[in-house]
């Protein structure tokens, strides 16, 4: 069973308006293991027996990325008892704040990603518009850097954080804070010691 052991015990020594304000003002989060050890290498076990499709060295929008997809597992356990656990557990800690009730993560979008050692892995770009809300990123293995920048070029990295096995990173997505145009941070991952998994939980815009 996939449970949040420490997530809980850490985040409630921590203010959650400061998360709030750090994610406003930065786009990210860092929470240091805040995935219990059962729990990250029950995912990582999971993880390392999925398929991966390496991505193209270079995407339509000139963003050089050097890492693999596993197919969807959305719906793949222990993956998808994970992003109900961790939305849940997030809707409510957000859900306390008055004004916040519209923060209520269900994340039907999950995607496991691997890295090997190299340089860059992903160079700064942005989710899509059609992710919103919230974006968290855990790491199951490996480490890196995770740095938020002004633009395109790796140079211009704003904020960076070292993320490793455990880690929880929450991003901004629109919608955050109840606002529609909120800011995409432009992002980046590289220095990265591998192999790193990480499991990315989403939250797709409803079409009404």
């Amino acid at each position: 069973m996939v449970t949040l052991e420490f997530l809980d015990r850490k985040l409630s020594l921590l203010n959650i308006f400061e998360i709030i304000s750090s994610i406003e003002r930065t786009g990210i989060w860092r929470i240091s293991e805040a995935l219990g050890e059962r729990s990250r290498q029950v995912l990582l076990r999971r993880a390392e027996a999925l398929n991966y499709v390496p991505l193209p060295e270079q995407n339509d929008y000139g963003v050089e990325q050097h890492m693999a997809s596993a197919q969807d597992v959305t719906g793949i356990e222990p993956f998808a008892k994970f992003a109900l656990e961790v939305g849940l557990w997030l809707s409510y800690r957000f859900g306390i704040i008055e004004g916040w009730g519209h923060m209520r993560l269900t994340f039907d979008d999950v995607a496991v990603q691997r890295y090997n050692a190299c340089a860059i892995g992903i160079s700064p770009h942005k989710d899509s518009r059609a992710r919103v809300l919230l974006i968290a990123l855990v790491s199951l293995s490996g480490t890196a850097k995770f740095s938020t920048c002004q633009g395109r070029d790796i140079a211009s990295a704003r904020t960076t954080i070292e993320t490793k096995p455990g880690d929880l990173v929450l991003m901004r997505a629109p919608g955050f804070a109840g606002v529609t145009d909120v800011e995409r941070p432009f992002h980046s991952v590289y220095n990265i010691a591998g192999p790193r998994h990480v499991v990315a939980l989403r939250v797709k815009k409803r079409v009404t």
